[in-house]
């Protein structure tokens, strides 16, 4: 018969074997739950594109804005500038140079700035009727319309001042869905990325619409190869409506 040192040594072995057996399988456990994890990310990867995966599990802001449940249609400025963006645009303060103040008003909506992922600004500017002077003669009741390439041309070096570089800049006409006619001035361009003056390829667009009144105007800007923003860029595009200036008047 056993003794009961030999019985303790026998109980102390049956421990031991069974801490060693959970450890066994806390060890397949986890080696498992690790291999589920990587096929499920391989899995996803395959169908939805490693990119987008990363972006969804580590963040992408871009990827935030756009993925937004509800979009904001909102009304911009007098006249309006109608426009659905990921998030209501906030009024800026005007900063109108010395010579303009009194002969202009001008309201600024945007969000971000030029050193965000991505950056949306909708102005309006329109001429003080107080400051037009005399009514022009019968034969020609109307004054001519701003120009927008003109307008487009004091857009870039208003970027140029706030330190974008090597702007590249392409015309072409716009129209919105509602028809209104506008310049849409976009390319390539390197856009600030800190106050130390880094700087980071990137796209703009700039889009003008204009009659003898008023100048609006749509800018934005964001980072090359961002799919995430190139496509919230479209969106926004698209949905772009003016209210009619003989409408209001």
């Amino acid at each position: 018969e056993p003794t009961e040192e030999e019985k303790l040594e026998d109980v102390k072995y049956l421990e031991e074997l069974a801490q060693k057996r959970k450890r066994r399988r806390i060890i397949w456990s986890s080696m498992l739950a690790v291999l589920v994890v990587i096929g499920t990310y391989v899995g996803f990867g395959l169908f939805y594109g490693f990119g987008y995966m990363n972006d969804t599990i580590l963040g992408h802001p871009s990827k935030t804005l756009l993925e937004k449940k509800e979009w904001v249609t909102s009304e911009y400025g007098a006249p309006g500038v109608t426009i659905s963006t990921p998030v209501v645009l906030e009024r800026k303060d005007t900063n109108l140079p010395v010579e303009l103040q009194g002969q202009v008003e001008e309201d600024i909506f945007a969000f971000g700035d030029l050193k965000s992922s991505f950056y949306i600004m909708v102005s309006t500017t329109k001429r003080i009727a107080e400051a037009q002077g005399p009514q022009a003669d019968e034969e020609n009741p109307k004054a001519d319309p701003i120009d927008l390439r003109q307008a487009a041309e004091r857009a870039m070096v208003r970027l140029e001042d706030e330190g974008v570089q090597n702007i590249i800049i392409k015309n072409e006409q716009f129209i919105t869905p509602n028809g209104q006619e506008g310049l849409k001035t976009h390319g390539l361009a390197d856009i600030p990325v800190n106050e130390s003056g880094g700087l980071a390829q990137g796209k703009y667009v700039h889009l003008g619409f204009s009659n003898e009144q008023v100048l609006q105007q749509i800018v934005m800007t964001w980072r090359r190869n961002d799919t995430y923003a190139e496509e919230m860029v479209e969106r926004i595009l698209s949905s772009i409506e003016l209210l009619k200036i003989e409408e209001e008047e």
